[in-house]
């Protein structure tokens, strides 16, 4: 591994262990539904062609229908983070610290949830993507898949997500 690689590797180990979530991301659904997904949740998601792959992380306060959360995704291969949509696409392979992508709203239904993520430029492509999930929760595991969309068109990039509730502390 590059010099550069490792410094930017840690970077992103240390922003993931030491922040947490900064955005407000609103949730719809019953009360009952939404209390159902409250607690603190820390996973991860993998493209199903290896492309990306990342952490996620969720923090929703009982009896309140905003949550915090934010999503870091890391391209396979490059030395740096996806850039947000109003960023213009980095041209050079200098290391750039983690950037994270905000989880823009979740609407919970039952043992369903769904939601989409801002829109974020392809480190591949330099295009727009639009992302949405969908899952489903069971016990202290929520458990789903995504797609993101090319805003210029071409075949979505599909993947499958996890994440775990932790548990309260003492």
């Amino acid at each position: 591994m590059r010099p550069g690689a490792v410094c930017w590797l840690l970077s992103l180990v240390a922003t993931a262990c030491h922040s947490a979530p900064s955005q407000p991301v609103p949730i719809t659904g019953a009360p009952s539904a939404i209390q159902s997904v409250a607690g603190e949740w820390d996973g991860s998601y993998e493209a199903d062609d290896g492309s990306r792959t990342g952490s996620i992380d969720f923090h929703l306060r009982a009896g309140s229908d905003t949550a915090f959360g934010d999503v870091v995704m890391i391209p396979r291969g490059w030395e740096r983070p996806v850039t947000p949509e109003d960023r213009p696409a980095v041209q050079t392979r200098e290391v750039i610290p983690p950037r994270t992508l905000t989880i823009r709203f979740v609407q919970v239904g039952g043992d369903q949830i769904s939601g989409e993520l801002d829109r974020y430029r392809d480190p591949d492509c330099g295009c727009l993507l639009r992302t949405v999930f969908e899952g489903r929760l069971s016990g202290n595991t929520l458990r789903g898949r995504y797609l993101s969309y090319h805003q210029e068109g071409g075949p979505p990039v599909s993947g499958r997500w996890q994440a775990v509730r932790k548990a309260p502390a003492p």
